[in-house]
């Protein structure tokens, strides 16, 4: 599971439930007022599948959702707070390399300001580097 708040208080949630024999990626947003959860938006965002260890990162106005698929790294991103979605893209870096999920850890208020996030894909042998990021100048499946 992986949840952060963005800069317009609106409760962001991604998990694997197992649906059909398959885990599969859901998101839900909302809002929370003092006695309820107000939900805003609830789909799933993956392939009925493997799908484990979805995290969520906001940065430059870009809510992305990550998971692993079958040994791969998978995106989706949302340009308007969750509402809609990208098609998942695999990305092929991640078949190549060896890849963790780093945990984010700052004390910099300019980097807490700029990246909302957990946790992250990346790689580690000669050189880190992020992954499961896609071109969002490209043309956009799924809007």
């Amino acid at each position: 599971m992986s949840a952060l708040c963005d800069e317009i208080n609106m409760y962001n949630i991604t998990w694997s439930e197992f649906v059909n024999e398959n885990l599969v990626v859901r998101y839900m947003s909302g809002y929370l007022t003092e006695n309820s959860f107000n939900v805003m938006n609830n789909l799933y965002l993956s392939e009925y599948s493997n799908c484990s260890f979805p995290t969520l990162i906001k940065t430059n106005n870009v809510l992305w959702n990550m998971w692993i698929q079958m040994d791969k790294i998978y995106s989706s991103y949302s340009l308007d707070y969750g509402k809609t979605w990208s098609n998942p893209k695999e990305d092929y870096k991640s078949t190549q390399e060896n890849i963790i999920r780093y945990k984010f850890v700052t004390n910099n208020k300019e980097d807490i300001k700029k990246y909302r996030l957990d946790a992250a894909f990346g790689t580690y042998c000669c050189g880190i580097s992020f992954v499961g990021f896609t071109d969002i100048h490209e043309k956009k499946d799924g809007f």
